[in-house]
């Protein structure tokens, strides 16, 4: 039986963790065996795009791949990396990459008998330290769209995903019909901005939860990337969702909390307006996790700019964690091309200022997380914090990445 490895560097994006559980699926379908080494007969690299250090674990990995093999003949790279970072790619590596629009590629590559566009996704993911062991709690995904309308400055996604594509509401209805058989209800919405769902098809997110909730009224809904400029929209909708203990988990990425540095990153969202907000919804329902991310020394970031964001992570009590982050130029991105850049020895001492801030704040904020919902959150959307302490490679294997249920 021939073997492949399918390996990835992010476990924690919901499109990616479809996409190569999907790959898993569709290899062991057409008589494949995934496999948990480098020693495979077919190598896939399936790459998450955003930010440097994403491709600098591809290098390694792919330095990796030479040191075994001595050429990349049987080596494939998939997923965002084959759009936002080519042109690096291209320098490195001399094997066949093939884009999300390619698949049919991958299907002559191995003389696929059930093409992969015939091969259902995946919903339950496991992540490298888990096995398949059929726990109902574990959170079942649904990936309601892909792409995005926004314009944010750093950001490269767009370039991999293009414009908002949403699914019927009919059809994410289904996935949820499929969840409930299982006796799964701990569901996860995602997409690369779930808070404009339906915008291109005439609905919207509030329309699709209150279908969701006729389907099975027992869901408790994890909804990932709520841009907050739309969150606000349906701020009086939010509050209500959150007062009847629907909701157990949003991801709300601010990225700053200083209005002008803001506006520089395309965000277009009101801060004060948006966290006053956010203030309600812990009001009304504690129990409701809430994870954000933020972005130190952006072009033109000042001192007092990012005390600013440093005070907020120091005094903040309503988020119960953050995503912190290096500002890196991307090529293709707008700020990249920014005149005004902070040193990187600047952003890197910034960045670990507010580690050190966050970090004796981190275990309070676990204890005040309900356990159970903590859990299922930490293996799927923080795992890779986990994953990073006890193996820093930073890339890791897709094997029995995915449940087995009857869909």
């Amino acid at each position: 039986m021939r073997t492949v490895a399918i390996v990835t560097n992010n476990v924690e994006c919901d499109e990616l963790s479809n996409y190569y559980a999907k790959i898993e699926r569709y290899f062991t379908i057409n008589g494949w065996k995934s496999t948990n080494t480098l020693d495979a007969d077919l190598i896939l690299l399936v790459a998450c795009g955003t930010v440097n250090l994403m491709h600098d674990r591809i290098k390694h990995v792919l330095e990796k791949i030479y040191e075994l093999k001595g050429n990349y003949r049987s080596t494939i790279i998939l997923g965002c990396q084959t759009i936002t970072f080519r042109e690096a790619l291209e320098k490195v590596f001399d094997g066949q990459m093939i884009r999300y629009n390619e698949m049919p590629l991958l299907d002559e590559r191995i003389g696929a008998t059930i093409k992969f566009a015939d091969i259902k996704n995946s919903h339950v993911f496991n992540s490298p330290k888990q096995k398949r062991d059929n726990n109902k709690n574990k959170l079942f995904t649904i990936v309601i769209s892909n792409g995005c309308l926004m314009k944010c400055t750093y950001c490269i996604i767009k370039k991999a995903h293009g414009y908002l594509k949403s699914k019927t509401v009919e059809e994410v209805c289904n996935e949820l019909k499929i969840a409930k058989r299982n006796g799964y209800h701990y569901i996860a919405l995602g997409g690369v901005d779930t808070s404009v769902y339906g915008y291109d098809i005439g609905t919207n997110l509030i329309h699709l939860i209150k279908e969701l909730i006729k389907v099975d009224d027992s869901i408790r809904l994890y909804i990932d990337n709520l841009h907050p400029r739309h969150l606000i929209t349906y701020q009086k909708d939010f509050l209500e969702l959150a007062k009847s203990n629907v909701l157990e988990y949003l991801h709300i990425p601010f990225q700053h909390v200083d209005e002008r540095i803001l506006k520089e990153m395309g965000r277009e969202a009101d801060f004060t307006q948006t966290y006053d907000l956010i203030k309600s919804i812990k009001e009304v329902a504690p129990h409701v996790v809430l994870f954000t991310d933020f972005i130190c020394g952006f072009p033109g970031e000042t001192e007092e700019e990012f005390n600013k964001l440093a005070e907020f992570v120091k005094t903040d009590e309503c988020f119960n964690y953050y995503y912190l982050n290096e500002y890196c130029d991307i090529k293709g991105t707008v700020s990249s091309l920014m005149t005004n850049k902070i040193a990187p020895q600047i952003t890197s001492k910034r960045w670990k200022k507010l580690l050190e801030i966050f970090e004796p704040r981190k275990e309070m904020k676990k204890r005040e997380t309900d356990a159970s919902i903590y859990e299922r959150i930490r293996h799927r959307y923080n795992i890779h914090e986990e994953l990073d302490r006890d193996d820093p490679r930073g890339y890791y294997f897709c094997y029995e990445s995915y449940e087995l249920i009857n869909d």
